[in-house]
Order: structure tokens, then C-alpha cells, then sequence
């Protein structure tokens, strides 16, 4: 190229723009924000309702129903989840792939405000939120000692106003606390003795809770404010409020007929940290910011506040996300840099010192270029950024390597320097193009995946194309300069050079060859055809001769107990169970911390489709373990230890949750069973839930139709209700005030707005007769017994009810184990399924997050042959020819044998992993194609004969083809043995790419001149011995 051949002989100006490259690079590393996760625009919006005191069934008609009918005019839904649950109503709306996410979620809120039109006054306004990974806690905060609860509110409440004033900080939940309220306790015999409904209380609270405005008036030129002060400044002037006045002018005040506490609420929840008494707070940061900064900064924050903490008030960060990217990104950068070690010890070895540290500098220069075009387009550092730099590593080396090779090939040549590295750009430039051009084609189809996976994996070609264009800069501008000013030919300290071992030994394999090209084809396409079937046969049954798994299970030092008790349970119970568990973990050596919320589903992932429990029954412990370095146990066999222990606890169901690896994609088994006849689904579910129960390698079995829970039922008699005088309201206040306690009001301190709570005295255990003795106003200024307008009976109900696509639907889904596949285990399951008797109308169907999965693969498949056709194009107007292309082609798919002999040996899954590596494999083998092939052509046009030209070209390429496979393995090396640490996950795909590279390496040097002899039309006869 010119541009290469002017910045040889004047290499200031070239020197000087790569040097500003450079910086500019290394200044975007340093200033990127480093995220645990990129940003994932998630195509999902959830919607919660809340209506007190009302049960599944009434959630479902008075709720979710109307929402349905109002969702059913939504355009790019790709489906609909329900969960009716006590007193909640949610619904997750998930949109097609193509969906504006904003134009829709604004479409979202028209139609539940107009769902809303139809809703009953209990109900609350709809909460409308998009699902976002960024609401991922980026620490997880806990303040505890041995305190009452109310002051360790306190202090976490001022602790936590303190770090939402940073600037990174978003927002921050709190759990476990316990706020102050002011509770007036009505005696129900009182209010009967004066003829006094509730809601009367009720509505003078209200009435004279005010501070009006009244104007100004101008007394001696002077304009005062007029206001009217109402609201009450203690707790005497709540107990002295008259709520009525009889005839006789005689009035009754509230500490008549009622006791004013200034308290706590009840508690709803317990929190601890380490067996203490805690309050938990998530912090989340805001989009954008720095991960690490961010948590540092609250970090020297929480540090510097506690300065001030009560003696035996103690803070221990229970999770910091910032450490695990932290320690991600580092681990794979040491194990890059243990690479690029490797890399250059063989090149030295291969080439010298001096002529393996110009290539090694390809390295730092593609992926700073790499850096700077993230910057540029907002893209956060990540590890899977980081994965996607060491992925192309090889590809970055292999066209250093043909560069600075074809210059050292000329030196040896005869030329200088400077002539040597003209000659080689010359030579290998435009097969270098087309090399980076075809590689970018071989990933640009993973930008075209679809679904949270596929944005997930989009950040892979992206991070690799914008290497890619950094290698290509280095291989025309920074090699080429280098080589022309310091590449030096030492065949002392050398391996590869003049007529080497190696070269011996490929002329007599080549010349075999080629002259039993048939057999050498056959034997080829023979082990390719034995690879697909032995990958055939795993993927279709249950052999499994090569594992078959989209993603590694490689689980975290970090699991989820959650707990959940019978429907009904108190508190105080399921406090008790949660109290068992931490006893066991606090014996465990393995067992770093652990942090427990109880009565809230707290830091909990919480997965609706598997539990109906709410509030006291249900409790979570996340337990963190110490590294798998420092204990001898899985975290398999610690949590089979756990369900072993926990079996005897009867009532209870234990759901043990391990937090993997890798995407955010769920490995679950499940089965959507839908129908108008409830009965019938509940039948075919029960048996498909059995069939669960009785597969080997699944755990975590559980139905969404739950289980029932008694509740007082009061259906109201609206006739009756009508004649007697009551309405629904009167009648809906009573029974809060009973059950719940109404807040009527609030009561300021100065500093807080405290909540005014209405409840009626009840008695323990006679809460059924209580409520049968409610007396509720009429409108004739009496009062009525409840019974009089309203049956109330105990009956059992369902506990929850599901709800997909405005169908009900019970869900039965299960946990796989370590060392199964879901692939297998729906192969299992599915011929039990298709014999089960299922009535007319009812459907079950596989469904659950895999649906989304096979979506991704099946667009990623699409674009994958398009791309094919892309890299035939390219190829064809690198070699001006239909028949040379169909070569490389041909010789892509052959590449697989090696990498099914890899994982046949090691026992790595095959899955998306190893697909990166075919796709890292296939760019390294077209590469080394294309420039084997040029070389050939270039020798046939100097007028060389075929067979010569082969025999030739192979010798030419046989070093830099060579120096590429061992380089590339030996930086690979540190990744598929894990010398940092942290490489579990992504050895599937350095499996694959060593096994393959060894492999293309043969296909490279041996089929593609066999196939290219073939292609030419050479004769049995133009064979010769060489």
C-alpha cells in the first residue's frame, strides 16, 4: 500500500498519529466506567397493584382482568404473566424484540390508566416499572448490634439519606426497619355503648387534621396572611378530639371510646446479618456511573459516618458487586497477560527477541484502539468486553505475524529493511483486508440475536470489530515501521529459519498428499462426518458422547435459601425456622456470612411463578461462602448437606437457588398447562409436577397453583345492604379498621409525617366472632350488625392464581442439577407428558425463558448464513474467482473436527462458548486460507507450475501459519488451566479453539492445497516427488 510504503521511508508523521492513537487509547481505558453488567435495555415492564385484605380469587376479577382486557389493544406483546397473590395483583408485559421499548411503555400506561377507570377505591395506583439490570443492588448494606430495633432504624435511616445525597447513588431500600406510627385503639364496646360508628372517628380525625388558608386582609397599610391553624401539634390534642356530640349537647371525646398510643408498627419483618439483628439497605447507582467509584465512595461514606455509631453498633457490606467485576475483569486480564507472555517466549523461539516484541506490540495497540472506539460509543468495560478482547487475541497476532514474517522472509532474501517491509505489505496487505473484512463478517451475526441474550452477546462483535480495526492500523502503519527499523535475522536464537525440521517434514506430508489426494479427502470428510454424528447423537439423545449445554453451570461461591412456610403461618414461626437454618450455616467452615430477611421477600430474587406465600410466611437467606480455594466442598455438596439436614423440618418447603455464571438466562425446566376447566388443569398439573418428581437431575420442584389457605370470606348482601341503609364504603372502612387498622391521617413532629392508624380492639383467637359482631353505620344514623348485610364464613381458597397470555395457567418448573443438561431432561420428560391423558382443552406446552433462547439461535442461525454468503463475496473479489472461495468454504466447516475432538477428550459441554471459539476458529483458518492461497496464486503468476506452486506456497506459509496456531494456543494456555483464577466459564471456548486450531492448522498446509489442485484441474501426470 502507499499509505504503508511513504510512512516507511518518513515513519515521524505515521509514528506520531499511532503514538496520539495510543494515548487516547490508554486515557479511555482509564476513564471508561467499569459495569457488572452491560447496558441491556430489557423489553419487559411490570405493573403491581396493591388491595389490602383482598384474596387471590378478588385480586383476579377485580384487578387483573380489567388490566387484561386493556393490554389486549397492545401492539409488539410478545406475552403476558399474572400472579394473583394476597392482597397483590402483578403482571409482567414482555415486548417483542422489534418494540420501541419508550413509544411502548408510554402505550403501557394509556392502557392501564384506562384500566384503572374501572378499579374500586381500595385499590392503589398502578405502579408501573421497566425492568432494568441496573437495578441490581451494587451493595448490599448491613448496620447491626444488639440495639433495639427502633434505633437501629434511626441510624440507618440517617445513614441512608446520607449516601442517596451522593451524586452515583440512585436509590436505596430499606428492610427490616420499623417506623413510628400513631395507633388509636377503639373499644368496640364503647363505640356500641355511645351508638358511635368507626367511621365516624375516622372522618373527624380528617375533618380537623387542617391548616386552611384564608386570605389576607390590610390592617394599617399593612397586608397580614389570614390562616386558620387545625392540625394537631401532640398526641393530647389527638385524645382530646371530640368525635360527636349528643342532642343534649354532651360530647364524646376520642379517649372516651379509644386508647392513643404514640408506638411502633407491628413488626412485619425480621433482618440480621451474622445471627445479629440487623436493617438491610440495597443501594443502586445511577445508569452511567462507574461501578467501582461509586462503590468506594459510599464505602468512605458508610466508613466515616460510623465514626459516630453507638458503642456496639457494627456495618458489614453483605455484598459488593463492585469486587466481583472488579476481581472478573481482573482475573482475565492476568490470565491475558499470562498470555501474551507465552506468546511472546514463542515467538522468540520462532522469529527472536527483537522480531517477537514488534509483533507483541500489535497487541496493546488493537486493544487500546479497541478502548477508544468502546469510549466513543458509551460502551461500559465489563467482563464481557474484557472475554471478548482475549477472544481475539489470536486473530490480532495472526496478522502481525504475517506481516512482520513476510518482511523477515524478504530480509532473508536478500533485501534491506526498509525494501523488505515494502515487499511484504505489498504481498500480504490486500489478503490481510479481506482477512479483517471476512472476520468481522464470521461475528457480525451475533449483533443481530435477538431477546435480552442477544443484547447480552451483541457487546462480543462489537468489542472484537473494533479490535480488529486496531490490528488492521497495526498491521499497515505500526509493523510495518517497526520491522522496517529493528527487525534483525539471527538464525542462532532461531527455530524456523532457512530449511528447518519443519519444513522437511511438510514437504514429504504434502507431497503424499497430493498424490493420494483421494484418499487424504476421504479420510477428512470421513472424521468430519464422524464429528457431526457423535454431535448429532448428543444433542438428540441422551449419550451424551459430547456434552450439550448453552452455557456452562459454573456456580458462584454465593447461594439463595428461600423458606417458605404453610399459608397462614405468624411471624413469629417462620422466624424460628429462618433461626434453625443460620444455627446450621453458622457451624459450617465454608460459610463466610450470611444475611436473612424474614416476612419480606427483602433482597430476594423472588420468582412469582414458584411461590403463592406472602409476607409472615416466607423468609430468604443469602449466603455467601468462601472461596472454592479455601474450602474443600462444592457449593453442590455444601446445598445437598442443607436439603439433607432440612428434611426432617416438616410443613416447610426449602428452595435452594445458586447464583451462576454468565448471562442472565434462567437453565429451567418448564411446563405451562392451560384450559377454561380448572379442575382439569389442576388434575393434568398435579401429574406433570409428579413426573418432575420422579426425574433424576432436577431439584427445586414447585407448582404455581400453590397451596390453599383458610380466609374469612364476607360477601355482602346488596339488597339487604341497600334497604338497611349501609354502603360498600362504610362497610369496607369497618372491616379495615377491624383487620388492619385504617390510617386516617398524619401527625407531624417537626421532622416526619407520622401515619395515624385507626384499628378496633380485637381479641386473640375470637377474631371470626369479632368481626361477626362489627357493627357498621347506616345511613338513618344507626348502627347495623355486619351479619345483617353480609355472610362471613372460613373457607379455604387458593393461595395464588396464575395467569399467562389472559389465560389462567398453572406452571410446574424445576431446577436443573450440576451435570445435567435441560436439553437432556426434556428429552426425558417429554414422551411421559405426551402419554398423559389430557382432556379436551387443555394445553401443556415446554414453556418458561427457554422459548426465548430458541428465538435468539434461531435469528442467530439466520445471520450466520447470510454472513457465509458475506465472507463467499469477499473472497470472491479477493481471488477474482467463484472456485478458490468454495475452498476456504469448504474448509470452515472441516475446522469443527477439532473442535469436537476437544471437547470428546476433555469433556467440556458444547455450547455458546464453544461457538465463540468456532467463530474465534473459523476467522483464524480464513485468514490463513486466504493468505495461503494468494501466496500460491502469486507463484502460478510468476510462472511457476500448480503442483511447484502448492509444494511452494505451503513452505512459504508453513512458518507463519505455525507461529499463528502456537502462539494462539499458548495464549490460551493460562485460560483453559485457569492461572488466575476465573476461567471456568470460559474454558469451552479455549477448549475448542486449541483442539480446532490444531486441526485448521492440517487443513491449512494439507486439504486446501489437495482441494486446490482439484479446483485447478490438475492431472495425475503433474505430479512429482519433491
Amino acid at each position: 500500500m502507499k499509505i504503508t510504503e511513504k510512512s516507511i521511508d518518513q515513519p515521524l508523521i505515521s509514528t506520531l498519529l499511532s503514538g496520539l492513537l495510543f494515548f487516547f487509547g490508554l486515557t479511555a481505558y482509564l476513564i471508561i466506567p467499569t459495569e457488572a453488567v452491560p447496558e441491556i435495555k430489557v423489553p419487559v415492564a411490570g405493573i403491581l397493584n396493591q388491595y389490602i385484605g383482598a384474596g387471590p380469587e378478588e385480586i383476579e376479577s377485580e384487578i387483573i382482568k380489567p388490566l387484561e382486557e386493556s393490554l389486549k389493544e397492545l401492539d409488539n406483546v410478545d406475552y403476558t404473566q399474572s400472579y394473583a397473590l394476597q392482597g397483590i395483583a402483578y403482571t409482567v408485559v414482555s415486548f417483542t424484540p422489534e418494540a420501541d421499548i419508550e413509544s411502548s411503555l408510554r402505550d403501557l400506561r394509556e392502557k392501564v390508566s384506562d384500566a384503572e377507570t374501572e378499579f374500586i377505591d381500595e385499590i392503589e395506583k398502578s405502579k408501573i416499572t421497566q425492568m432494568n439490570f441496573d437495578d441490581i443492588p451494587i451493595l448490599i448494606l448491613n448496620v447491626f448490634g444488639n440495639y433495639p430495633m427502633d434505633e437501629l432504624t434511626t441510624i440507618s435511616e440517617d445513614v441512608m439519606d446520607e449516601i442517596e445525597a451522593l451524586p452515583g447513588v440512585n436509590e436505596v431500600t430499606i428492610f427490616g426497619n420499623i417506623d413510628r406510627e400513631i395507633r388509636i385503639i377503639v373499644d368496640p364496646n364503647l363505640l356500641k355503648l355511645h351508638n358511635i360508628p368507626v367511621q365516624v372517628i375516622i372522618n373527624a380525625l380528617q375533618l380537623n387534621n387542617l391548616n386552611m388558608p384564608g386570605g389576607s386582609v390590610e390592617i394599617n397599610g399593612q397586608e397580614l396572611l389570614v390562616r386558620t391553624v387545625g392540625k394537631f401539634n401532640s398526641i393530647d390534642a389527638i385524645s382530646n378530639l371530640t368525635v360527636f356530640q349528643f342532642p343534649d349537647e354532651s360530647i364524646v371525646r376520642l379517649k372516651d371510646v379509644a386508647v392513643v398510643k404514640d408506638t411502633f408498627e407491628e413488626q412485619k419483618s425480621y433482618s440480621r446479618y451474622n445471627q445479629q439483628n440487623s436493617i438491610t439497605l440495597l443501594i443502586r447507582k445511577k445508569v452511567g456511573h462507574n461501578i467501582v467509584e461509586t462503590s468506594v465512595e459510599i464505602e468512605d461514606l458508610v466508613a466515616k459516618l460510623s465514626t459516630n455509631f453507638p458503642a456496639g453498633i457494627q456495618y458489614e457490606f453483605s455484598s459488593r458487586l463492585a469486587e466481583e467485576t472488579e476481581q472478573s475483569t481482573s482475573q482475565l486480564g492476568q490470565n491475558a497477560f499470562f498470555g501474551a507472555i507465552l506468546v511472546i517466549i514463542t515467538l522468540y523461539f520462532g522469529i527472536g527477541l527483537r522480531n517477537a516484541l514488534i509483533v507483541t506490540f500489535a497487541i496493546p495497540f488493537s486493544l487500546l484502539t479497541a478502548y477508544l472506539l468502546q469510549f466513543i460509543f458509551g460502551i461500559s468495560q465489563s467482563g464481557i468486553t474484557m472475554f471478548s478482547l482475549i477472544m481475539v487475541l489470536g486473530i490480532v497476532v495472526d496478522g502481525a505475524i504475517i506481516v512482520s514474517e513476510s518482511t523477515f522472509r524478504q530480509m532473508e532474501l536478500g533485501l534491506n529493511k526498509k525494501d523488505a517491509a515494502k515487499r511484504a505489505i505489498q504481498k500480504v496487505s490486500s489478503p490481510i483486508i479481506t482477512s479483517v473484512l471476512t472476520t468481522m463478517a464470521a461475528f457480525a451475526p451475533m449483533m443481530f440475536m435477538t431477546g435480552i441474550m442477544g443484547q447480552f452477546m451483541s457487546y462480543i462483535p462489537k468489542i472484537v470489530i473494533f479490535a480488529l480495526i486496531g490490528a488492521a492500523i497495526a498491521d499497515h502503519l505500526i509493523i510495518p515501521i517497526l520491522a522496517s527499523q529493528f527487525m534483525v535475522i539471527n538464525k542462532k536464537n532461531t527455530l524456523m529459519t532457512g530449511d528447518w525440521i519443519g519444513s522437511k517434514i511438510y514437504v514429504k506430508m504434502i507431497n503424499w498428499a497430493l498424490h493420494n489426494r483421494k484418499k487424504t479427502l476421504l479420510l477428512t470428510f470421513s472424521s468430519f462426518i464422524l464429528g457431526m454424528f457423535i454431535l448429532g447423537v448428543s444433542a438428540s439423545t441422551n449419550l451424551n458422547l459430547v456434552k450439550v449445554q448453552v452455557f456452562p453451570k459454573v456456580p458462584k461461591p454465593r447461594f439463595i435459601i428461600d423458606i417458605e412456610t404453610e399459608p397462614g403461618t405468624d411471624l413469629e414461626y417462620t422466624n424460628s425456622i429462618a433461626l434453625q437454618l443460620e444455627n446450621m450455616l453458622s457451624d459450617m467452615s465454608e460459610v463466610n456470612r450470611f444475611a436473612v430477611t424474614v416476612g419480606e421477600s427483602g433482597v430476594q430474587n423472588m420468582r412469582l411463578n414458584q411461590s403463592s406465600a406472602v409476607g409472615s410466611e416466607i423468609a430468604q437467606i443469602n449466603v455467601d461462602l468462601m472461596d472454592k480455594d479455601e474450602r474443600d466442598r462444592t457449593v453442590d455438596e455444601i446445598i445437598s448437606d442443607l436439603q439433607n439436614r432440612v428434611e426432617s423440618i416438616p410443613g416447610v418447603d426449602f428452595k435452594f437457588s445458586i447464583i451462576k455464571e454468565g448471562p442472565p438466562v434462567e437453565d429451567r425446566l418448564v411446563i405451562d398447562v392451560q384450559g377454561e376447566n380448572l379442575d382439569d388443569i389442576k388434575n393434568v398439573s398435579n401429574q406433570v409436577k409428579s413426573i418432575f418428581e420422579n426425574t433424576d437431575g432436577v431439584f427445586n420442584v414447585a407448582s404455581s397453583l400453590g397451596k390453599t389457605r383458610k380466609e374469612i370470606q364476607i360477601n355482602v348482601n346488596y339488597d339487604k345492604a341497600s334497604i338497611l341503609g349501609v354502603n360498600s364504603k362504610s362497610i369496607s372502612q369497618t372491616i379495615s379498621s377491624a383487620l388492619f387498622g385504617f390510617e386516617a391521617t398524619t401527625f407531624s413532629d417537626g421532622l416526619d409525617d407520622i401515619p395515624v392508624k385507626v384499628e378496633i380492639e380485637k381479641s386473640e383467637n375470637k377474631i371470626l366472632s369479632d368481626i361477626k359482631s362489627l357493627e357498621v353505620p347506616t345511613n338513618k344514623n344507626s348502627l347495623e350488625l355486619l351479619t345483617n348485610v353480609a355472610n362471613v364464613d372460613l373457607k379455604n381458597s387458593q393461595a395464588s392464581i396464575y395467569r399467562k397470555d389472559f389465560k389462567r395457567t398453572v406452571s410446574i418448573s424445576a431446577d436443573i442439577k450440576e451435570g445435567f443438561s435441560l436439553m437432556d431432561i426434556k428429552r426425558e420428560v417429554k414422551p411421559e407428558i405426551d402419554e398423559l391423558n389430557i382432556p379436551s382443552g387443555i394445553n401443556a406446552d415446554f414453556g418458561g425463558i427457554n422459548d426465548e433462547t430458541t428465538e435468539s439461535f434461531q435469528t442467530l442461525g439466520k445471520a450466520m448464513i447470510v454472513a457465509f454468503f458475506v465472507i463467499l463475496i469477499l473472497l470472491a473479489g479477493q481471488f477474482k474467482s467463484l472456485k478458490q472461495p468454495l475452498i476456504i468454504g469448504i474448509t470452515i466447516p472441516l475446522s469443527f473436527i477439532g473442535v469436537i475432538l476437544g471437547l470428546l477428550i476433555t469433556r467440556v459441554p458444547f455450547g455458546m462458548m464453544s461457538f465463540f471459539g468456532i467463530v474465534a476458529l473459523t476467522g483464524i483458518v480464513v485468514n490463513d486460507a486466504i493468505v495461503f492461497i494468494s501466496q500460491v496464486n502469486d507463484y502460478r503468476n510468476e510462472g511457476k507450475g500448480l503442483y511447484n506452486s502448492l509444494v511452494e506456497g505451503g513452505k512459504t506459509r508453513l512458518r507463519p501459519i505455525l507461529l499463528t496456531t502456537i502462539t494462539t494456543i499458548a495464549g490460551l494456555i493460562p485460560l483453559t488451566f485457569d492461572f488466575a483464577g476465573g476461567a471456568e466459564y470460559w474454558r469451552p471456548l479455549a477448549v475448542s479453539l486449541i483442539f480446532g486450531l490444531l486441526v485448521a492448522t492440517l487443513l491449512t498446509l494439507i486439504i486446501v492445497p489437495v482441494l486446490y489442485s482439484f479446483v485447478e484441474g490438475m492431472k495425475k501426470e503433474q505430479l512429482k516427488s519433491i
